[in-house]
């Protein structure tokens, strides 16, 4: 369970790290402009991407766990 929360921890420092950047190159821009729609919809499309970290991280956790209790009960499997 720590192994997941910590992973999930890191996860959302760096998606949230990347908005920071993000903040600072479309604060000058207005909303109404084309500039900012552009930058918004880049930024979501991005974050979207690596919202799916989560999903992988857990099944890896999910499969390293399942590969170390199988090879408990058979320590003669590969």
């Amino acid at each position: 369970m720590w192994v997941i929360l910590g992973g999930y921890a890191m996860i959302t420092l760096v998606l949230y790290g990347f908005y920071v950047p993000y903040y600072l190159i479309a604060s000058p821009f207005d909303e109404a402009s084309a500039a900012y729609w552009l930058l918004d919809t880049v930024a979501n499309i991005i974050y979207s991407v690596l919202a799916a970290l989560y999903t992988i991280f857990a099944f890896r956790v999910y499969q390293f766990a399942k590969s170390q209790h199988d090879q408990a009960l058979n320590p003669d499997a590969p």
